[in-house]
């Protein structure tokens, strides 16, 4: 997983998901606020340094699947990120993560890693890359300030039309929020910022409710399938049921080539206004 590993003097997301090992199976990163909703750094920016630590600890060079728990909100400054090796096979390996700032305890991972390189079985499925406008029909706004969610400025975000409209007050009868991704400087998606890319889009809550409030997720599970190729990311993600303010999001990422390369679900609190 180290494709990008020789850009980080270039790319944004490399330098601010780096990690630096500080002792036996520990790794320090330094969380930037450029990748920020509100005061809070995103989940799956979260999720992507947690996988980097990971990486580096296991003899298997992808990651097939990571889960991540937010424990408590984080914030700018020093990560911990203390990482545990539970099983090294030959096909795959296993380990956990515990981010921590302040001896204090925010984000904890499970993951196994593989080689996608000799997953070689059989490949099927039902469905095809979802049906979107090509980008320069997209909208290239996400109706939320650019001052609360710094994320922006990292991306290049185009959304359908109709994910578009909860932005104007005009909402849609399903949870569904859909588009093209990439990062704003240029940098090739590979499967570590898969990681990222799989949190990244407003809650598709908003599409149907439109911005109620604070959507903090509490789970994200990513399954990466294959290595994207360059390009922007065909993203959609969709929500079917809020129950007791708690709400579920299946998201899906297909590359430039119509390949699927992610799936994700998250569980996140809806905290509306007032």
């Amino acid at each position: 997983m180290s494709d990008h590993q020789d850009t980080a003097s270039t790319s944004e997301f490399d330098r601010e998901t780096a990690v630096v090992p500080v002792g036996e199976s520990l790794w320090r990163a330094e969380i930037s606020a450029g990748w920020n909703i509100g005061n809070t750094p995103n989940g799956g920016y979260l999720l992507a340094i947690g996988t980097r630590a990971l990486s580096l600890a296991l003899p298997h060079p992808d990651p097939l699947t990571v889960t991540g728990h937010f424990l408590a909100r984080s914030k700018k400054g020093p990560m911990e990120v203390e990482v545990k090796v539970h099983r090294l096979g030959s096909s795959t390996s296993t380990a956990s993560a515990t981010m921590s700032q302040g001896g204090e305890p925010k984000v904890v991972l499970l993951a196994t890693f593989c080689d996608l390189s000799k997953a070689n079985g059989v490949t099927r499925h039902e469905e095809g890359p979802p049906l979107l406008p090509l980008p320069e029909e997209c909208v290239a706004f996400s109706g939320m300030p650019a001052e609360a969610v710094a994320l922006q400025a990292r991306m290049q975000q185009l959304f359908a039309p109709q994910s578009a409209g909860w932005a104007r007050g005009e909402l849609s009868p399903i949870s569904d929020m859909r588009g093209w991704v990439g990062f704003a400087d240029g940098r090739a998606p590979d499967l570590l910022s898969l990681a990222f890319f799989s949190d990244c889009f407003p809650p598709a809550a908003f599409a149907s409710m439109g911005a109620v409030g604070w959507v903090p997720t509490l789970e994200l599970t990513v399954h990466f399938r294959a290595k994207p190729s360059a390009g922007l990311l065909r993203c959609a993600f969709r929500s079917r049921s809020i129950t007791g303010g708690f709400t579920e999001e299946d998201g899906e990422l297909w590359d430039a080539e119509g390949k699927l390369v992610a799936l994700s679900r998250q569980m996140a609190k809806v905290l509306r206004r007032g």
